[in-house]
Parts: structure tokens; sequence; C-alpha cells
């Protein structure tokens, strides 16, 4: 690898090259540094050494640290720091290998599990689908098997009770010595435990009734769990409270208002002391909505004002609140305090918009309340809109054919008429009358024929520009 062709200087060429390539300094800016001279072997040598303490030590003692291999390059013998390092990267590699192979153990252990939820999950679908079918071809209780039922029902409690007053005569008449204290509080527990049952099992059958709105017929239950309890609890129970506030509710039901509010207030007073909130607002709820069927809205209003109080204290979440708010909006409106009522309508709308999706036919729903009530105050741009996202969020929902958005485009186009869009007015009362006729109305509907009217008269060109020539 000498260069040959150098003989330009006599100097260079008598000095040894080895000796003076030998203690240089391997630097790569030193390297880049040197004359053109050295060879191409020197300078790789420089290079390949180290910047620790034997940078200055000859090639020919580096070399022998070396190991030749066949092809007749040098390889570098392993120092001790070096097999160190190479130890405990093998020792890592080991650990990461024995990590490895548990985190595939557990995957496969949940694969699993996963597998055998599968198939648990399989299995009781096909036995929902088999009870589903079950019940689709078992046949509906009819009227007449009900109140089969709740007479034998009834008539067993009479004789019942019957039968238990007889039980206590003889024993007041009859008095055993033989009988202890102990054998006594048994057969009483026993009995009260089996008047217990009876009760529960009345209660249910009323509640039954009430979810089939046989009215009528689940008064006798209620009547009969209330008496039951009175005699096992006191008047005072929680389980009393229940008891007064269906019977509460039926009653309201079937129009008996006075005897209702009797049996609510009794219930309200049981369960404030129970302290129930849940219970508490129910309760208040049932009072405000038949105060709202009595159209004493002053009275209602305070009874809903209380109940979404306690809904508030208990859970801001709670379903029934939005549901209460907007009930408490109507009494509001009913008063003519539309102010506050729009702030319990558009409360309402927070709590469904935090809850609902934005699409959902609740807030539709709400949306045309407040848009009806915007126009009552006088707020015509807020009323277009609340009806605008009504109108959005039924026909989202394909509801084509929908009465209320025929109403809405029907205020929408009174509007525009009077604003002077008369284009977008004929849009809209045109839209309505294919809805109103859609849905079957005729031409004398008072709807059908007002719309027929106003299209008529906005399709009429105006006198002055009769005259105009226009």
């Amino acid at each position: 690898f000498d260069d040959d062709d150098d003989d330009d200087d006599d100097d260079d060429a008598a000095t040894p090259r080895r000796s003076r390539a030998t203690f240089s300094v391997s630097t790569p800016s030193r390297a880049i540094g040197l004359a053109r001279g050295e060879s191409i072997r020197d300078i790789l040598t420089n290079l390949s050494i180290s910047e620790g303490a034997d940078v200055l030590t000859p090639v020919s003692e580096r070399t022998e640290s070396m190991d030749e291999t066949p092809n007749g390059f040098a390889t570098p013998t392993p120092k001790k720091g070096q097999s160190r390092e190479n130890e405990a990267q093998t020792q890592r590699i080991d650990e990461l290998s024995a990590e490895v192979a548990t985190l595939r153990a557990s995957l496969d252990r949940f694969t699993q599990v996963l597998n055998d939820k599968s198939e648990e999950l399989e299995t009781a679908m096909e036995e929902n689908e088999n009870l589903r079918d079950r019940l689709r071809n078992t046949p509906d209780i009819d009227d007449d098997t009900i109140h089969c039922i709740v007479n034998r029902i009834t008539s067993y409690d009479e004789q019942r009770m019957f039968q238990l007053d007889e039980e206590e005569d003889d024993s007041l008449s009859v008095v055993s010595e033989t009988t202890s204290a102990p054998e006594e509080d048994e057969g009483k527990r026993q009995k009260n435990l089996e008047m217990e049952s009876f009760a529960s099992a009345m209660f249910s059958t009323g509640k039954f009734l009430v979810d089939r709105e046989m009215f009528p017929d689940s008064i006798v239950c209620f009547e009969t769990v209330l008496e039951v309890r009175r005699e096992l609890y006191g008047w005072d129970d929680p389980l009393v409270g229940d008891a007064l506030h269906m019977e509460g509710f039926v009653r309201s039901k079937m129009g008996d208002y006075d005897r209702a509010l009797m049996l609510l207030w009794d219930a309200l007073r049981i369960r404030k002391i129970a302290s129930e909130p849940l219970k508490i607002s129910a309760t208040l709820r049932l009072l405000a909505d038949l105060h709202f069927s009595k159209e004493e809205n002053m009275h209602a209003a305070l009874f809903y004002e209380e109940c979404a109080r306690h809904l508030k204290e208990h859970d801001m979440n709670d379903p029934h609140l939005p549901l209460v708010l907007i009930d408490l909006a109507r009494t509001k409106d009913r008063l003519g305090e539309y102010a506050e009522s729009m702030n319990f309508f558009e409360e309402a709308l927070g709590l469904y918009e935090h809850s609902l999706d934005r699409d959902d036919d609740r807030i539709a729903s709400l949306q045309y309340e407040m848009g009806v009530l915007a126009f009552q105050m006088g707020e015509r741009d807020r009323g277009e809109e609340c009806f605008r996202h009504f109108i959005r969020i039924r026909k989202c929902k394909g509801s084509s054919m929908d009465e209320g958005v025929a109403n809405a485009l029907f205020v929408l186009g009174s509007l525009h008429w009077a604003t002077k869009k008369r284009d977008l007015a004929q849009e809209c009362w045109h839209e309505a009358l294919e809805i109103f006729r859609g849905l079957g109305r005729t031409d004398d509907d008072p709807y059908v024929r007002s719309l027929k009217e106003k299209i008529h008269r906005a399709q009429r060109r105006p006198i002055t520009r009769i005259f105009r020539g226009s």
C-alpha cells in the first residue's frame, strides 16, 4: 500500500514510515490533516485507535491483542469489561424471554376463559329465545280470569280473618295452664310471618292490576294490604306508607281526588319520617299531578318545586328530574309566568342534551313546547329556531307524515307571511297541506281549508301591480 511515486522529499523517504505513523494522534481532524504521502494502511490504523490511555501505543503492540482469522484479518479479543456486558445482556435476554413466556401463558388462559364465557353467552341467548317463543305462544290472561283470581283472594282473606278472630276468642275464653310463654311467642311469630307473606302477595297482585289499568279491582288489594300492615307494624311503618301511596295513586286515577289526597298526605308524612328521598319525591309528584288535574295550579307548582328540589339533592342525573321540571314549566305557563316557565323548560332541555342523543324524540317534543311558549312571549326568532329544531329531528327520524311537523310548518308559514317572506311562507304552507292530506284530512277540515285559503291569497298578485301593468 505504500505510495512509490512520492520521491520529491528525500528526508521523508529516508525516515521509516512505520515510526512516523506509530505515534501519531488518532483523531478525525488529525487524520484528515495528514500529509498526502502517508500510506492508506497508516490512516486506517490511526483512525481505529481508541481515545483512551493507549492512544500513543505503537501499532505493533496493539496488534498483539488481535487474533488472526483464516482469511488473514484480525479480530479483537474480548476484554473483561466486554465479557461482563455480554453476560448482563444475556441475562437480560433470558429475563425478557421468561416474561414473554409468562405473558403467553396468561394470554392463553384468558383466551380460554373468554371462549368459555362466549359459550355461556350463546347458551343463555338460546334459552332466552326459547323463553320468548314460549311467552309468545302463551295465551294472555283474560279479564274474567283476573276477576276470578281477585275474588278468590279476597274471599280467602275474609275467611282467614274470621278464623283468626275465632282463635283469639277461644284463647281468651280457655286458659291453658300447660302452654308456656315461649310456645305462645313462637306461634304468634309464625302467624305474623304468614300475614307478612300474604300482604306482600296482595301488594304484588294490586300492582299487577294497576299495570293492566284495572284500578277498581286493585283497590281491594291495597285496602287489604293497608289493614294487615297496620296491624303488624303500626301506623307509621314505611311499608304502610307504600300501601297508602299505591292506594292514593289508584284513587286519583279513578277520579276520587278527595280520598286520594288524604291517603297521599298520610303517605308523605310517613315517608318523611323514614327520610327516603326517592319515595318522598314520588309522593310529592303524585300530589302535584292531582292538584294539576284539579286545575289547582298554585298548589301543583309548590309540590312540583319541592319534588324537583328533593331529586336534585339526591341525584342530578335522576331520569325523573327533567319530567318534573317540564310539568313545573307547564304549570307556570298556566299561571301566566312565562319567563319562569321558559327557564324550567331550558333546565330540562340541558339535562336532556347531557343524557340523550341530540336527535331524541323527547328533545324534539320539548323544542316544540318551547317554540309555542316563545311565540306567546313575542320572541319570534326564538320560536322559529325551536320549531326548526323540532322539524329537523322529526324528519331525521323518518316522520314524513307527522301532524306536529304540519302544525309547526303552518305556524312558520304565518310567521314568514307576516315578515313579508312570501316565498318561504308558501313553501311551508304547501308542505303542511301535503302532510295533512297524507294523514287523511279532507277539504272540510279547518286546517286544510285555512291552508288552501292562505295559499290562494299568497298566489294572487297585489292590486297595485295590476294597475302598474306588471
